[in-house]
């Protein structure tokens, strides 16, 4: 409004001039990043150890039936740290981590970590490519897994493995003294990979300060009790894990590590958290419509906090009445996990993103990295001690996402269009570039557009997010073919499984020969519009009379009939919110209670078909001997 003023009442003054920060809008937004706080100069695992030595008997660590104190947990990673020594390994080194979610886990994290070395988290459910390609880029030294994933390594021959089930009895020989090392807050304690535009994901190293920083600002917002339960359900490789594991663990608060399965069953994490009265739990959107979905009550006693996505309006409405208290959280990976942060209390427009945390400040920068006014949008750019150290190998882009502006200071372009507002929380608009954020993963398009272009007579490929209703977003590619391209979606998908995760994988391929042009040759990705077919109920395929409603189910959730009985539901666009819905349709079909976990462990409509086939004769078995018993039990009495 400002601006519009100044424009009608000097109308020679260019707009540019106008963007020009006046002395009083420097002195707002300094005040706006005044946030430098005194933290600890120390490592990452010394926080924890401070705890431990405190509250040696206090509950750190619950994983099913396990429970392991601060001084266990501190002891059982000690003793991993001297075996992964006694391995060769020296300061500095990267270890990866390919573990299921457990205490192991966490031990394992901590062991890495008190080793003086900097862990690579390896998700297990990872295309066996993907993890090749990251643990030779890391140049990992070691491997930490377990038994059953070792397959997943067959290729990796001259890898050190410490597999932590098979190798417990050396593992528990060692001493359980902390072991001497030689590093310093510089040194890397986690290397996490995204996707990247190129078409191979890139690591972001991250070292010490910047967590302890984070960590020590998480305590006073949005603060944590030593009495407090966190539930974590985040995959390691994902940086908001980092909060789940090490904020409680230095703050002597208990951690309830909920497994893979866990984390994509509503019922089963309603469980959790009315089991073990959990009071914390940072999660993503996606995460948080589960609950919802899967009926969730809510508690008051839960502080929620919520990053990796935009929130909506109806979301905060939906969410807030079942919280205590609700915080938005935002920050990249390359700033190590939240920048800002805010309590949420009303679902009114806008939604914002909060204020820097501590040693952290933010500027709103034009194209040319010249600071902006408040109330003026721009790239939303991060700097100060939660700044990373770039890209592992790959300098030029470092160069260019990593940027040095005025007073030589150094500044992470997030590609985050935001402005600030005149009391200091920022504002967000989207992004600058073609990014995408799904479910609180972060997806480079360029990254499966490159693979998607591999494939023979494909030419070109656009991939972007297509919203298909209010909670079903999905990723969906377009892919310019030449003559005689006659692969089918199970062909395509099989190529691009071999290199990208699920999360990844478009749910349609739509193809043409040739794609629609803007005047200067470029794609005019406008105009590239989805031809949805819509469901098929009753197509005439070979499906059993059972396998054919559960058909007509899916495919009128999943918006298309090219499903085959032997789908994975989770493949063919499905993903944990649609599960939720579509199984709801199923038990009301037929009548029954499965629970859904039935349908994680039965994702194919054959399979499941089954499981249903044997419920229906078990229930008419049951009734028929109910009826047996009553009618018995009336010829004894004399009614019959």
């Amino acid at each position: 409004i400002s601006l519009v003023q100044s424009i009608v009442n000097n109308p020679d003054q260019k707009l540019k001039d106008l963007l020009i920060v006046s002395e009083s809008d420097r002195k707002m937004l300094a005040e706006f990043n005044n946030t430098k706080r005194d933290i600890s100069s120390c490592l990452i695992s010394e926080l924890f150890e401070q705890q431990a030595v405190v509250l040696p008997n206090k509950t750190a660590v619950i994983s099913g039936d396990l429970q392991i104190t601060y001084g266990e947990l501190d002891n059982r990673s000690n003793q991993l740290a001297n075996h992964l020594i006694s391995l060769g390994i020296r300061g500095g080194d990267v270890v990866g981590m390919c573990l299921e979610r457990s205490a192991e886990m966490v031990v394992a994290v901590l062991a890495v970590l008190k080793a003086g070395c900097c862990y690579l988290p390896i998700d297990p459910i990872f295309p066996n490519d993907r993890i090749a390609y990251m643990y030779e880029d890391s140049r990992a030294k070691v491997l930490i897994s377990q038994s059953s994933l070792k397959e997943k390594f067959n290729d990796f021959p001259e890898t050190i493995m410490v597999l932590t089930d098979i190798d417990r009895d050396k593992i528990s020989g060692h001493s359980t003294k902390k072991p001497a090392i030689s590093i310093d807050n510089q040194s890397l304690a986690y290397m996490i990979y995204t996707s990247g535009s190129t078409g191979k994901p890139k690591g972001v190293k991250v070292h010490h300060e910047g967590v302890v920083n984070f960590i020590e600002s998480m305590f006073e917002k949005p603060g944590i009790k030593e009495s407090d339960i966190l539930l974590a359900v985040v995959t390691l490789s994902f940086d908001m894990s980092v909060y789940e594991l090490f904020v409680p663990l230095s703050k002597g608060a208990t951690i309830v590590v909920a497994t893979s399965r866990d984390t994509t069953d509503g019922s089963a994490l309603i469980d959790l958290i009315n089991k073990h009265d959990i009071s914390l739990i940072s999660a993503t959107p996606s995460f948080w419509s589960i609950l919802l979905a899967s009926g969730w009550e809510g508690s008051d006693r839960i502080k929620g906090l919520c990053g990796g996505e935009a929130l909506t309006s109806g979301f905060v409405s939906q969410i807030l009445p079942k919280v205590g208290e609700f915080w938005n959280c935002y920050g990249p990976t390359e700033t190590v996990v939240y920048s800002t942060c805010i309590q949420i209390t009303s679902a009114g427009i806008p939604i914002l993103i909060g204020k820097p945390i501590n040693n952290t400040f933010i500027q709103i920068l034009d194209k040319n990295s010249k600071e902006l006014p408040v109330g003026v949008t721009g790239e939303v750019c991060i700097g100060g001690q939660c700044l990373t150290k770039g890209y592992n190998n790959l300098p030029e882009l470092t160069a260019e996402k990593f940027v040095v502006i005025e007073d030589d200071r150094r500044v992470y372009r997030t590609g985050d269009l935001g402005r600030f507002i005149s009391d200091g929380n920022i504002e967000l608009f989207g992004r600058s570039d073609n990014q995408i954020k799904l479910r609180g993963f972060r997806i480079e398009p360029g990254e499966i557009e490159s693979h998607l272009t591999r494939i023979p007579l494909v030419q070109e490929a656009v991939v972007r997010i297509h919203k298909f209703d209010q909670n079903d977003e999905r990723l969906v590619a377009f892919m310019n073919v030449e003559e005689g391209f006659n692969l089918t979606r199970e062909d395509i998908i099989n190529s691009l499984s071999r290199r990208l995760p699920s999360y990844m994988m478009p749910s349609f391929f739509q193809t043409s020969v040739g794609f629609p042009r803007l005047a200067n040759g470029k794609i005019n990705k406008k105009a590239l519009a989805l031809e949805i077919k819509g469901p098929e109920k009753g197509k005439d395929i070979e499906l059993t009379p059972v396998e054919k409603v559960i058909y007509n189910i899916w495919s009128e959730a999943l918006k298309t009939g090219d499903i085959k009985a032997t789908d994975n539901f989770f493949e063919v666009g499905g993903n944990s919110l649609l599960a939720i819905s579509v199984f709801s349709k199923i038990e009301a079909a037929f009548n029954i209670v499965l629970g859904l976990r039935i349908f994680f462990d039965s994702p194919r409509i054959k399979d499941l078909a089954e499981v249903i086939d044997i419920s229906i004769q078990k229930n008419v078995k049951q009734k028929s001997i109910k009826k047996t018993i009553i009618d018995d039990s009336r010829i004894i009495e004399g009614e019959i």
